[in-house]
């Protein structure tokens, strides 16, 4: 993996260490002690952080990828694309954007629709994916195997499974990554705050999602609302 193109932003399992500085010295300190507190301050100034580390490019330094992290990866509307790592294995990390990549139909038009035959399938593994990463990025990026996830509640259709780069969460991934409403929610000035889920609804021009609340919609919204936003995810690879 070319980790050039990964930049850790926050650690979400490892403390910060803060390196507190000493008070400056009165003006009857001797010489000594000025040559220590000089000594001391250089030291610091030349030797980063922890912080500091946790902020730089990957090859920088031994800082592994954890779980709960913030990292940034790619470029989409000439801006760095922040995920969070929700899950590690073998040699790879499951991310999914921070925050709304962009509004976006489920589908183009109000009829039956599964992941599999949406257009925003479509689009993400292919205008976005080309867009908003380098070949390099690209080659970082697994290939999954999308499973056509049944809603819970309804009996309805999902389609066949997909093999996809990028994609959304179904409802049960949802369910086993965060642990709260709270942790689902998203915050952008302008937007509904609602993000599409890739389980069909309670019928199968629907599609379930996340409100601005973080609650799951079981029912779903017709795949034609142009107001829910997307968040990618995808499986990449950190070896």
């Amino acid at each position: 993996m070319k980790k050039y193109n990964l930049k850790l932003i926050t650690a979400g399992l490892v403390g910060v260490m803060a390196f507190s500085m000493m008070g400056c010295s009165d003006k009857s300190s001797s010489e000594s002690e000025e040559k220590n507190v000089a000594e001391e301050t250089e030291k610091v100034e030349t030797e980063p952080n922890e912080s500091e580390v946790n902020e730089s490019v990957l090859p920088d330094n031994d800082k592994e990828i954890e779980v709960g992290d913030i990292i940034t990866f790619g470029n989409y509307g000439d801006e760095a694309i922040t995920w969070r790592v929700l899950d590690k294995e073998d040699g790879k990390v499951l991310l999914i954007t921070e925050n709304e990549l962009t509004e976006k139909k489920y589908h183009d038009s109000g009829v039956s629709v599964t992941w599999e035959s949406s257009t925003l399938r479509a689009w993400l593994n292919s205008d976005f994916y080309n867009e908003a990463f380098s070949p390099d990025e690209q080659d970082e990026i697994l290939t999954t195997t999308v499973i056509a996830a049944p809603n819970p509640e309804y009996n309805i259709d999902p389609g066949n499974d997909t093999q996809d780069k990028v994609y959304l969460l179904s409802i049960d991934e949802v369910n086993k990554y965060f642990n709260s409403d709270e942790s689902r929610t998203i915050s952008s000035e302008g937007s509904t705050n609602c993000w599409w889920l890739r389980t069909p609804g309670n019928c199968d021009y629907f599609a379930a999602f996340v409100d601005g609340s973080g609650t799951i919609w079981y029912d779903g919204n017709a795949a034609v609302n142009g107001y829910n936003v997307v968040r990618p995810a995808m499986w990449i690879s950190v070896e």
